[in-house]
């Protein structure tokens, strides 16, 4: 009997964490921890929501697959570029520093607009076998006539 009545207990509760989960699914950020003293302010990790709409995640990850696979000019050519030389400038530092693999750290949602932040693993070389993380943020924007995800700007740190 007292087996039956911490299984109808632990249903409730795993009951609650569901139904609160769901009731705050248009919060994407459960929480995110920033060092005291970071100078950039970006977080080292958040606990996103397992519930948000990841729309804007899958319009960005073909982005970084084909930044990945070495067709950095198709990739970029998504955005729209006010400064070629910048983009040339990233065309070139790609070929130097290949993704080896992104993860999502953080996104910051905004009516009809999403700032996606990675932490991207890069080759030091093309050549080398040792890797470093940087920083990358790709912002979308969604149409308000067909509701569809456009990129607006890619910003990395080499």
């Amino acid at each position: 009997m007292r087996e039956k009545g911490l299984i109808v207990c632990f249903l409730i509760v795993i009951g609650l964490v569901i139904g609160g989960l769901y009731a705050t699914r248009s919060k994407v950020l459960l929480y995110e921890f920033v060092e005291q003293d970071s100078v950039s302010g970006l977080p080292l990790w958040a606990l996103l929501h397992p519930l948000r709409d990841r729309s804007p995640e899958r319009f960005a990850e073909p982005i970084l697959q084909d930044l990945q696979e070495d067709r950095v000019e198709e990739a970029l050519s998504r955005f729209p570029w006010s400064d070629e030389g910048r983009k040339s400038g990233i065309i070139a530092e790609e070929a130097i520093h290949p993704i080896q693999s992104w993860k999502l750290i953080s996104r910051v949602d905004s009516p009809g607009k999403v700032e996606l932040y990675y932490s991207v693993s890069r080759r030091k070389r093309p050549d080398s076998e040792e890797f470093f993380s940087a920083p990358v943020w790709i912002a979308l924007e969604r149409s308000v006539s067909d509701a569809t995800w456009k990129a607006v700007s890619f910003r990395v740190y080499y």
